[in-house]
């Protein structure tokens, strides 16, 4: 049996979560876009610059889906106010 936690993201580990970000975007969008579309938007949407600017906003956070001990997704959660 596997176990399941959501551990929130931290600063520290902002570039595991740009890493992460990008593998999970090029799986889920590759078969839509062509290889230049994609580095394209991927160098202006995950730059750690935008990261960092996201995790600094008091309305959004990121987390870490884990199970076991293996990352296996991350979430984006934002809250207008």
């Amino acid at each position: 049996m596997s176990l399941f936690a959501i551990k929130s993201c931290q600063l520290e580990e902002i570039d595991h979560l740009i890493t992460l970000s990008k593998e999970t975007y090029y799986q889920a969008f590759k078969a839509f876009n062509t290889r230049e579309n994609m580095d394209h938007y991927v160098k202006k949407a995950f730059s750690k610059e935008q990261f960092l600017a996201e995790m600094r906003d008091q309305h959004t956070s990121f987390y870490f889906g884990i199970v076991t001990s293996n990352e296996m997704n991350l979430s984006l959660i934002t809250a207008s106010g």
